[in-house]
C-alpha cells in the first residue's frame, strides 16, 4: 500500500496534469491581467520569490525548483497552493511565475514527496 506522501504527490500530479488541459475561464479569457496563467495551472517559481500572505506580508522564499498551482488571479499577482501543506499557501508576482514543463512538475513532485516526510517527522 502507498505511503501518505506518495499519495498527495500522484495526486497533485495528477491535478496539474488536468489543469494542463482545462480551458479557461471566460472571466480569465477576456482581459486577463496576468496574461498566460489561468486557475489550476501549474507554474514553477523563480528561486528566492517572496511568497506573500493575503495582506501581502512576506510568508518565505521560494524554493529550488518549487511548483505551486495557481488557484486566483490577483491582479499582477497569482494567488497559488502548494501541495506540501508544511510550505503553505501564497502571493506571488505574476513574474516570478512561468507555465511548468512535464519534467519539472515529475521532478518537483518528487521532490515534495521528500519535503513533506521530512516535515512529518
Amino acid at each position: 500500500m502507498a505511503s501518505a506522501p506518495s499519495l498527495r504527490g500522484a495526486t497533485a500530479l495528477l491535478i496539474a496534469a488536468s489543469a494542463l488541459l482545462a480551458p479557461l475561464h471566460p472571466d480569465e479569457a477576456q482581459g486577463q491581467p496576468a496574461p498566460g496563467f489561468r486557475t489550476r495551472m501549474p507554474v514553477l517559481v523563480a528561486e528566492g520569490t517572496q511568497i506573500l500572505s493575503r495582506d501581502r506580508k512576506p510568508v518565505r522564499s521560494s524554493r529550488p525548483g518549487e511548483i505551486l498551482t495557481v488557484a486566483e488571479i490577483d491582479g499582477d499577482h497569482l494567488w497559488c497552493v502548494s501541495p506540501i501543506p508544511a510550505l503553505g499557501d501564497g502571493l506571488i508576482p505574476a513574474a516570478a511565475a512561468t507555465p511548468t514543463t512535464r519534467e519539472q512538475l515529475i521532478a518537483w513532485t518528487l521532490k515534495a514527496e521528500t519535503i513533506a516526510a521530512e516535515a512529518a517527522s
